[in-house]
């Protein structure tokens, strides 16, 4: 008896739910790569090593910590390229976004618009004849740079790193506040007897200087600070620099500095030893990769006190040679003393 063959087929029906489940996943596939490469404000996105901003070193940085950065680099008075249209100012928002994409080892180069076009960027302080700027580098070609240390805390940590400037024979510059001064007389006087000059870092840094600025009490908090100086030292000082380097658009503050008879600076390389995760590896690498005229910004931490030897020696090696920021700032050969700041009236 011949068997009947039958041939059955099972349709399968396939949902359009499904179809999208399948797109969706797709779709998460390609974009989860991307996603990881775009400047998220939140989450735990970091910089990748060795990415650096105009010698600011970002590397490791969440993307929270590099906006800070570099919007305090778009508050310092910047030598800006060339522009067609007239002055130009650092666009936070697009050279946040080329640090934050940037692979290892970037040197990114900032994104300039001019001025008034970009949002987040704090406008430049005006040029021209007669226009006062902070100094944030001395003249290249000396082989010569100043370590500036902040003080407004870190006591403990102070002794030993004074040992260690000793025991290399450099000589640098503190700016300390006149709070702490008022409070630690003897360890200002250690600073000055090593031979390190000392400058202002105002009053009171729990101040904002701007807001100081706006409410026209910046001069008393300068002045103040300039007569704890000056009577636990026997003589007067010549740099100041506002705290967080803050200062306003329009040069006010440094032109208020200068009619009180001080030079302002701030910095040209920041190590960053502040924040929270620095580490002594971080910070040496940092310091010792300053560069001939820099201005080192430093604090009395921890990390730094560890750092300091190993960056000292790699300076050395280097032949870069380690000098007081007046020194630095001379118009004259290296080891004379600076030109006296005429106009000041040391009030």
């Amino acid at each position: 008896m011949e068997r009947e063959a039958r041939v059955s087929f099972r349709v399968v029906r396939v949902s359009r739910w499904s179809l999208a489940a399948v797109a969706l996943a797709a779709l998460v596939a390609v974009a989860v790569p991307l996603a990881q490469r775009l400047p998220f404000r939140g989450g735990a996105e970091r910089v990748e090593p060795g990415v650096s901003l105009l010698g600011w070193d970002l590397g490791g940085l969440t993307a929270e910590e590099a906006r800070e950065v570099v919007e305090e680099i778009g508050r310092l008075p910047l030598s800006v390229p060339e522009h067609g249209a007239g002055p130009v100012v650092l666009d936070v928002e697009a050279t946040l976004l080329r640090v934050l994409t940037a692979p290892e080892g970037t040197a990114v180069h900032p994104a300039w618009v001019p001025a008034g076009t970009a949002a987040t960027a704090t406008p430049a302080a005006p040029g021209g004849e007669g226009a006062v700027q902070a100094v944030r580098a001395g003249t290249p070609g000396r082989q010569q740079v100043t370590l500036l240390f902040n003080v407004a805390w870190g006591d403990q940590h102070l002794p030993e790193i004074l040992a260690t400037l000793a025991r290399h024979r450099v000589r640098t510059t503190f700016l300390v506040t006149g709070r702490w001064a008022e409070a630690r007389q003897d360890l200002l006087r250690r600073i000055a007897q090593d031979g390190h000059e000392i400058g202002s870092h105002g009053y009171d840094d729990r101040q904002s200087p701007l807001e100081l600025h706006r409410k026209g009490q910046l001069r008393a908090d300068i002045d103040r600070a300039h007569r704890v100086l000056t009577g636990v030292l026997g003589r007067a000082p010549t740099f100041y620099q506002p705290h967080r380097g803050e200062l306003d658009p329009q040069g006010e503050m440094v032109r208020l500095a200068r009619s009180l008879g001080y030079t302002t600076v701030l910095w040209s390389r920041d190590t960053r030893d502040w924040m929270e995760g620095a580490t002594p590896e971080t910070v040496a690498r940092i310091l010792a990769g300053a560069r001939d005229g820099d201005i080192v910004l430093l604090h009395p931490t921890p990390a730094t006190r560890q750092a300091l030897d190993q960056a000292l020696q790699e300076l050395a090696r280097r032949q870069l040679r380690v000098v007081p920021l007046g020194e630095l700032l001379s118009p004259g050969a290296p080891g004379t003393s600076p030109a006296s700041d005429e106009g000041g009236d040391r009030r």
